[in-house]
């Protein structure tokens, strides 16, 4: 994210990035996470969120990363 951020800063200077604002996504995400007991971290709901940002942009993609690393509770959660 850090480099994407960089090259968008370069191509449009003095230009803010806002970072997009999903209030019922949030309210969603909080539910089901509190329902299926996962707690979610600052870290973890920016995956998640980063998660659908991508799949709206998509026709597919795939989630990628060492064991345990919670891809599948950010699916499950998403």
């Amino acid at each position: 994210m850090a480099l994407f951020k960089d090259i968008i800063r370069d191509l449009f200077p003095g230009r803010e990035l806002k970072q997009g604002v999903f209030e019922k996504l949030d309210r969603g995400l909080k539910e089901v996470a509190e329902e299926m007991k996962y707690v979610l971290e600052e870290n973890f709901y920016e995956k998640v969120i980063q998660l659908y940002e991508t799949s709206r942009v998509r026709h597919g993609l795939m989630v990628v990363g060492e064991p345990l690393s919670g891809k599948t509770g950010i699916i499950e959660i998403l």
